[in-house]
């Protein structure tokens, strides 16, 4: 787990540890557990009605209700407090997955390999960005040759341009 990437984590929180914590942990514990992944599941859904929010508000209620006695106040850190008031968030800014950044995660990746040095990382990262969205017209200028070759060849490799261009 120590390797996983956030949405890794997602797709075990959401999709898998229900079913794979099913027998592992002792009952009262699992459905605990399972109210909190169904509570989110309701949140994050394609489209989040009142009743279903209100489900789901029930349902972390539950959890945090039952969570003190279970693990201990010592574990009742800000972010399980922030559990009550998803609610309230998804009421204002529509279901979880929109205004997740899952979907962003790889950027990082693409921003980190834009960075040659610690000295002024916004510019490289700039100026890494603007060369990439440049490219693709300045190897349409460029005539048959062993340059748009090897311009065609490395924009196909990295992917680089691609991955720019949401930014």
């Amino acid at each position: 787990m120590a390797d996983w990437k956030s949405s890794m984590f997602k797709s075990w929180f959401l999709y898998f540890s229900v079913a794979v914590l099913h027998g592992l942990l002792p009952p009262l514990y699992h459905r605990h557990y399972s109210s909190l992944v169904a509570a989110v599941q309701l949140l994050n859904a394609e489209e989040v009605s009142v009743a279903t929010r209100t489900t789901a508000k029930e349902l972390l209620e539950k959890f945090m209700s039952h969570f003190e006695d279970m693990y201990g106040r010592e574990y009742m850190t800000l972010n399980f407090h922030q559990l009550l008031h998803l609610e309230k968030l998804v009421e204002e800014l529509g279901p979880l997955w929109t205004t997740s950044c899952f979907s962003l995660e790889s950027i990082n990746g693409e921003l980190l390999k834009m960075i040659h040095g610690t000295r002024f990382v916004e510019r490289q990262i700039a100026s890494s960005v603007n060369v990439n969205l440049a490219l693709p017209e300045i190897i349409k200028d460029l005539k048959d040759s062993d340059a748009n070759q090897f311009c065609n060849f490395v924009t196909k490799t990295t992917n680089t341009c691609k991955s720019a261009m949401p930014l």
